[in-house]
């Protein structure tokens, strides 16, 4: 199974000090938490694999969440998040009476890092027994792949029916799935078809005002536009263990 997991200047250019206040994770922190608020109940023990410093955990948390991240990668962490961290391990190493305690798991733009997502998330599953939820955000639609994806050390970026079969070949039943930053993929497929790069290197907000009316346009173009077929640059999903001899299907 090949992966490619996030060298130490990824993680410095991906995630400076300050990231967790840009509008992207503003929004996403957002649209992630109303969608779990909608999915699973408050009470549930949750895992983020793959959670980097933390900035989805952290939103969680200020959210009540009993949430827990764990990454194998060593980024400099959210202050706030640190004591709900794990650095260095991978999600399947951790103590077994802790892992059978998680019932919902969190995979945010994790999986398109995977060459075989189907026996990745297969090892998951089987070291969780009690996790009876996934929530899934990957990177969407291939016709706006970019510089970006390649040095980021993407596979793939998803559409619904590819992301649905690769959830139904681990096991898993698909019960939603809808594409969101509907705007964000139109300048990203404008940006292709001019043949322009993207930046790698992401820069922390200076203020934070501008960024959470950014953010709130985000929230309210995902209101509006949020249930529809219309392609946006990124896709969640939310699915759970499907029944023995059952496929599954977005609703």
């Amino acid at each position: 199974m090949s992966t490619t997991a996030f060298a130490d200047e990824q993680y410095d250019r991906g995630y400076p000090a300050g990231m967790e206040l840009h509008w992207w994770h503003l929004a996403r922190n957002e649209i992630i938490a109303r969608e779990l608020k909608r999915r699973v109940p408050p009470e549930t023990k949750i895992l983020e694999i793959g959670c980097g410093p933390g900035i989805v955990l952290d939103g969680l948390l200020q959210r009540g969440w009993n949430a827990w991240g764990v990454d194998l990668g060593t980024p400099a962490p959210i202050e706030r998040a640190k004591d709900r961290l794990v650095f260095g391990v991978s999600a399947e190493a951790l103590p077994s009476e802790f892992r059978e305690s998680i019932e919902c798991l969190l995979l945010f733009d994790v999986i398109e890092h995977i060459e075989s997502v189907p026996e990745f998330l297969g090892k998951i599953l089987s070291a969780f027994p009690a996790a009876t939820s996934v929530l899934v955000t990957v990177p969407a639609r291939q016709e706006i792949w970019s510089n970006y994806d390649t040095y980021y050390g993407h596979f793939r970026r998803y559409t619904v029916p590819i992301l649905s079969a690769e959830l139904q070949a681990a096991g898993l039943k698909m019960r939603s799935a809808r594409y969101f930053y509907h705007s964000l993929y139109g300048l990203a497929l404008a940006l292709k078809t001019l043949g322009m790069k993207r930046s790698v290197d992401l820069v922390a907000p200076k203020r934070a005002l501008p960024q959470r009316i950014v953010a709130a346009c985000l929230l309210a173009e995902n209101l509006v536009l949020g249930r529809t077929p219309l392609p946006g640059a990124s896709l969640l999903a939310f699915a759970d263990r499907a029944p023995k001899g059952h496929g599954g299907k977005p609703s």
